[in-house]
């Protein structure tokens, strides 16, 4: 019995040992692959080969501006919410909704439902929705210099959370585009190994940011998610903080 209790043990030592082996495999064949992408995106970076860049942008992305910025995006969208249902909605003379970009819809249906219930849950919730699509777009523009048509669009494919905006892939293409107008290049110092996170892969890069007005670091982290036979970008972070 005992012999049988040692043979046991030693067949599952084995069968880990080589399942470990595989696992180590299949990391370092994601990680060959993952580089690859990343000399990719790095040349297409440095040579403003904007196209090619959006080829390797996954259709819809995790966006993280910064834990400052998305603080303040926070905070805005808090303050928004905030007047709309505490001094807009009691005397909405003041501000016509048919005026207020890329809300005017929500605020409509907020007005609707005060004259018909005050007291209706869903007011705030359409508060904070008109509160984030707001501040979101008038973020877009900023970012993109795109219409408010065209970031009208986006708004209805974006959510946001402290982790980050989930955005259209479209968001991102035109905020390189912009930099590229304005004569603004990187180059990529150095990078990490990918390397992975609860599951996900990331590589780091360091950049330096050159424009008509001097040069300064940056830092962007790139996330990746395997779509069909293919690796995607699909997480980007500049480093502020």
């Amino acid at each position: 019995m005992r012999a049988r209790c040692l043979i046991l043990a030693m067949v599952l030592m084995v069968a880990a040992a080589v399942l470990s082996g595989c696992l180590s495999e299949q990391k370092i064949k994601i990680q060959n692959e993952l580089s690859k992408l990343t000399d990719r995106f790095i040349e297409h970076l440095e040579a403003a080969e904007v196209a090619e860049l959006e080829a390797m942008f996954a259709d819809r992305l995790l966006l993280h501006t910064g834990v400052g910025m998305l603080d303040l995006l926070g905070e805005f969208m808090e303050e928004l919410k905030i007047f709309w249902l505490e001094e807009w909605l009691p005397n909405p003379s003041e501000q016509d909704p048919e005026r207020e970009l890329w809300a005017g819809h929500l605020l409509q249906e907020m007005l609707a439902r005060y004259g018909e219930d005050p007291t209706d849950p869903a007011i705030e919730e359409l508060a904070a929705a008109a509160a984030e699509r707001v501040t979101l777009g008038y973020y877009f523009s900023d970012l993109t210099e795109a219409e408010p048509e065209v970031v009208d669009e986006w708004l209805d494919q974006c959510s946001f959370s402290k982790a980050g905006i989930t955005i259209p892939q479209g968001v991102l293409v035109e905020w390189f585009s912009v930099f590229l107008q304005y004569g603004i290049t990187y180059e990529i110092t150095g990078r990490s190994a990918p390397f992975e996170d609860d599951g996900k892969w990331y590589v780091w890069l360091d950049a330096v940011q050159t424009n008509p007005w001097g040069t300064g670091g940056r830092e962007f982290i790139l996330g990746f998610s395997r779509t069909g036979d293919q690796w995607l970008i699909d997480f980007f972070r500049i480093v502020y903080d």
